[in-house]
């Protein structure tokens, strides 16, 4: 069977294009991905404008092309920073079903104006989104936009004491074009654009709660963060069953990951180092809120609570071709509504 390919976008935030020139996340996120998983690896410039729909329709036309070369039915990442998250999510919707996104990856995602409070689109399977905490009172009237997952995927989020700026990467990879008092704290200028100033009910500089040191420092957490979920979406792909990627369920059982044939029709299942019931779920059924069926298949194994799965353990996974609809729709309410 032919290695699955897969295909990476990353968009950039606005601002001119000098800032991130020496690398950034987004940058930084490519090269990875051209070394280790794919060439299909493309970067969206900032382009000194705050204008997100010309930037998505940018993303949405290469992450089409990018496909298009790879041949199949690649796996699809697209990550963004700042605006370019904001066209991240905006992407997504224009994609639709014909284009299921593994994993979308957001570094402070922002939209000033509130038709720019874009929703994830149904298509997306995973949603990763770090953002700055609201007490740092950095850009303080910008507002977060993708707060919240499609209706068929997963979502995660987390909040970091950096400044908005500091989610680019660029001072965290690039620390001595940054000559200041670490203990100080950072002040924001006005955000220019080649347009000029972005609109804002502020003037002048913005003074934060965050220290130069923090801007430094604390980036790195949340590059480990979205970076391995990154990996683990391209992992989790590459590794996908038949099923999982539109085969009829009657072809045959999924030997996904540590999977191997069961005696009862399904297969069985070696649980791995960063698994999760839903992770293991999307890789044989191409559903991550079936997983109260995985549950309940493995109370015994599994225990009271469907969140502490172990590596080494040893799952049963039955074959969903013996649930009903109504029964799978009932397993994907309980999954959306567990608490």
């Amino acid at each position: 069977m032919a290695q699955k390919s897969l295909v990476l976008v990353t968009i950039e935030g606005a601002g001119p294009d000098e800032l991130y020139r020496t690398g950034s996340f987004m940058t930084k996120l490519v090269d990875d991905f051209r070394r280790d998983y794919t060439p299909y690896a493309g970067y969206i410039q900032a382009d000194g404008t705050i204008d997100v729909f010309p930037k998505a329709d940018l993303a949405a036309a290469k992450v089409r092309s990018l496909c298009k070369q790879a041949g199949g039915s690649p796996g699809v990442i697209i990550a963004g920073y700042s605006r370019g998250g904001a066209a991240a999510i905006a992407a997504t919707q224009m994609l639709g079903l014909d284009y299921p996104i593994e994993a979308l990856l957001l570094f402070d995602a922002v939209g000033i104006a509130s038709r720019q409070s874009f929703d994830v689109g149904t298509n997306v399977r995973r949603t990763c989104h770090a953002y700055r905490m609201f007490s740092t009172m950095s850009r303080p009237l910008w507002g977060n936009c993708g707060m919240s997952g499609g209706p068929a995927g997963t979502y995660q989020s987390c909040s970091y004491w950096i400044t908005h700026g500091g989610f680019s990467g660029v001072e965290y990879l690039h620390p001595e074009l940054f000559p200041v008092d670490p203990n100080a704290l950072v002040v924001e200028a006005p955000m220019l654009t080649t347009r000029g100033q972005i609109p804002s009910p502020y003037s002048g500089y913005n003074h934060t709660l965050v220290k130069y040191r923090d801007d430094r420092l604390n980036p790195a957490a949340v590059w480990n963060w979205l970076s391995g979920e990154a990996r683990k979406a391209a992992d989790a792909f590459i590794s996908l069953s038949p099923e999982a990627v539109g085969i009829p369920v009657s072809a045959g059982p999924p030997h996904a990951g540590g999977g191997s044939p069961a005696v009862n029709g399904g297969s069985k299942y070696t649980v791995a180092s960063g698994d999760s019931l839903s992770l293991i779920t999307g890789k044989f059924w191409g559903d991550v809120l079936l997983w109260p069926i995985l549950y309940d298949a493995n109370k015994p194994v599994v225990g009271p609570d469907p969140n502490k799965i172990v590596p080494g353990q040893k799952l049963t996974v039955p074959s969903i071709a013996a649930y009903s609809q109504q029964q799978r729709n009932d397993a994907r309410a309980r999954g959306r509504n567990w608490h």
